[in-house]
């Protein structure tokens, strides 16, 4: 993963995608953690296990979500304040970095499958993803506009190992998402556990051979239905066309 280049909805088969390792920096922090902490809710209803910062002020907010939207600026310079003096530190990338770099073979391997997609019907790639370690978060999570992958990490910069699945497997996870969020996911309007049981099943179908050892999540069983419409052949030549099938054949 070597060459810096700008996003193209058609990445040319000779090209490399880079996958860059960063952390937040303070003020990127501090809103994430805010972030977090206003989809508490969310994660709570989805039994999604979220690690918090030791602290009284930003337990409470944890506790009540719906404050987030209502904070004043005098009010969230206090908080950004506590959270400058009493809870940042940079996170070492060069653990995270060392794994990335020698799995280069493996990723070189899942873009060469991806951008066949990508050919095919538009799965969207980026040739740059930043990969942002974060202390906070329900093990990863991606923004589809920039291609910024964040992955939860220890304060030494070791993958969480609490995290059921394998941390490349994590990544390869987040960047399916990615590729399918603007084309699939919001064209159609899938559900959550319906979005992550579309991502599974394409990381276990389409990439299993590359990730034999891939986690699937049990709460997308619901949508086992899409089975019948989402096969190897119709992920690789027109996922979207097999949504769309799946939908109007919807009870």
């Amino acid at each position: 993963m070597n060459q810096n280049m700008n996003q193209n909805n058609n990445v040319e088969s000779d090209k490399y995608v880079q996958i860059v390792v960063r952390d937040y920096d303070k003020e990127e922090s501090f809103q994430n953690l805010l972030w977090v902490l206003g989809r508490m809710n969310f994660y709570l209803e989805n039994k999604y296990v979220v690690p918090l910062p030791n602290n009284k002020s930003f337990k409470e907010l944890a506790e009540n979500p719906e404050k987030i939207n209502t904070i004043n600026t005098i009010d969230k310079e206090m908080y950004y304040e506590i959270f400058l003096s009493e809870i940042y530190k940079p996170i070492p990338t060069d653990i995270v970095s060392k794994i990335i770099n020698n799995k280069h073979d493996f990723y070189s391997s899942i873009f060469i499958e991806l951008k066949k997609l990508n050919k095919n019907w538009n799965f969207k790639i980026f040739d740059v993803y930043n990969l942002i370690l974060v202390l906070w978060s329900p093990g990863g999570s991606y923004h589809t506009g920039t291609g910024a992958i964040l992955r939860r990490v220890d304060e030494e910069g070791r993958p969480d190992t609490t995290f059921r699945q394998d941390f490349n497997d994590g990544i390869v996870h987040e960047i399916i998402h990615i590729g399918i969020e603007e084309v699939i996911v919001r064209k159609y309007k899938l559900e959550h556990w319906e979005k992550e049981f579309l991502v599974d099943t394409i990381c276990k179908l389409y990439l299993g051979n590359l990730m034999p050892q891939y986690h699937t999540q049990s709460q997308g069983k619901n949508y086992e239905r899409m089975n019948e419409f989402v096969t190897y052949n119709t992920i690789q030549k027109n996922l979207p066309e097999a949504i769309q099938k799946y939908f109007e054949n919807k009870v």
